[in-house]
């Protein structure tokens, strides 16, 4: 067995104590919670990789999570007596081991909304959840950051809000939820902003590309730039293996220019109407590859507007920064005045004091 464990776990203690022949104790000799600790229990990645199945769909686990599901489901639903009981041990034994068993995403994901309905359906009833809230947390944490799954980044803002209901209005929420909430809310923005993930972690349908023949003829519609005036867009039909710069001859001809200009010409494929791919088109690809469909737009676009446009908003950043920093200077040298005029004034009262009370003792 030792001979199969990999390298990068040479520097675990227990690997180093069975090829040494020693027998260890768990941290701190405790034999009771030995396997809560990261070195000894299911978290440490030589056992973690064999306890866990694949990541892939498997129909017993499938079917085990349907009946978790609809158990739960019946005991929130109907509470009856001992409920909160019932649907605890639910939740901490079966919905947590379940997702211990599987490395397929889909079905962390559900096990973190199983252990969020829990925690939400004893929150409602002015039950405490503490004991649910970080196990749903963990779970969907591995859902959404090693996953991927953005219905799981959901379910982690919503466990994040459980932790900050004030069940008693007499007491207020521990600093210690109101923390755990904001880590959870610092996490999903993190990677939110790392992984260009929308900010509603909604999922974007895709579009599917268009197919198409050499032989097929597509009708496109070039607008003209904003700056030439309200033009009608040209209609130009093209067979989409034609490469995009043809596009661009054509726009120059319709518009009495020369050919030369071709160097100061770009194509753009708008954001509405919505397509499989937008943004600034490669005149050395096939129209059909820009992401502009049939009967679609292209927007025409000067490479040097462009560039001025961009200078332009850059130089008035700079010069609003200036003078919020001018502003603000303002603003601390009439504090300053402002202080100085109080102590000013301080001075002035307290030289007046021993006049005024010689002259109440006369």
């Amino acid at each position: 067995v030792i001979a199969d464990v990999p390298m990068e776990l040479s520097d675990d203690p227990l690997l180093q104590g069975l090829a040494a022949g020693e027998t260890l104790k768990p941290p701190g000799g405790d034999t009771q919670n030995m396997y809560s600790d990261y070195k000894w229990g299911n978290d440490n990645p030589l056992f973690a990789d064999r306890m866990q199945g694949p990541a892939a769909p498997d129909d017993a686990i499938e079917e085990a999570l349907d009946d978790a599901t609809q158990e739960i489901l019946s005991l929130v639903q109907d509470q009856g007596p001992y409920w909160q009981l019932e649907v605890r041990n639910v939740a901490s034994t079966r919905v947590v081991s379940l997702s211990d068993e599987t490395a397929w995403p889909p079905y962390k994901t559900t096990c973190a909304k199983l252990m969020y309905v829990v925690a939400k359906a004893l929150i409602e009833d002015g039950r405490p959840a503490y004991d649910v809230l970080p196990e749903a947390r963990q779970i969907a944490e591995q859902a959404f950051d090693e996953g991927g799954e953005l219905e799981a980044g959901k379910i982690l803002r919503n466990i994040g809000d459980l932790y900050v209901v004030q069940l008693d209005e007499e007491e207020p929420v521990e600093q210690e939820y109101i923390d755990a909430k904001k880590e959870i809310d610092a996490l999903v923005d993190r990677i939110t902003a790392e992984r260009d993930l929308p900010d509603d972690l909604e999922e974007v349908p895709e579009i599917p590309k268009p197919e198409y023949r050499i032989t097929d003829k597509w009708t496109i519609s070039l607008r003209s730039p904003p700056s030439m005036g309200e033009e009608e867009p040209m209609d130009i039909v093209v067979r989409p293996v034609q490469k995009a710069e043809l596009l661009v001859k054509a726009w120059l001809q319709s518009q009495d220019m020369p050919l030369e200009m071709a160097e100061d010409i770009g194509l753009s494929v708008p954001t509405e109407p919505e397509t499989w791919r937008n943004g600034v088109v490669n005149l050395e690809e096939p129209i059909g590859e820009s992401g502009v469909e049939d009967l679609g737009y292209i927007d025409v676009f000067l490479k040097s507007e462009v560039k001025e446009n961009e200078e332009k908003a850059a130089k008035e950043a700079a010069q609003a920064k200036a003078a919020a920093a001018e502003e603000e200077k303002s603003e601390e040298a009439l504090s300053w005045r402002l202080d100085l005029s109080e102590c000013t004034e301080h001075a002035q009262a307290k030289a007046a004091a021993p006049e005024e009370a010689k002259s109440g003792e006369a």
